[in-house]
């Protein structure tokens, strides 16, 4: 593949953004949960925002 047709084939996804209304990210329960580093998601399950590393997908908390 060319490198025109590598970003010609790329998607975005469950992304909108609507001035103050925020980004909205990708939502789904625990088992929906997708295999890629790098993911950041709602997780419909817990009510809490995560991440995945490199191996597993970590909760984001907030400061105490």
């Amino acid at each position: 593949m060319t490198k025109a047709r590598d970003i010609a084939d790329f998607k975005f996804e469950n992304i909108t953004d609507l001035g103050t209304e925020g980004t909205k990210v990708a939502s789904g329960t625990t088992e929906q949960r997708g295999s890629t580093a790098g993911q950041f998601r709602f997780n419909s399950t817990t009510g809490k925002f995560e991440g995945r590393n490199a191996s597993s997908f970590v909760t984001l908390e907030v400061t105490p």
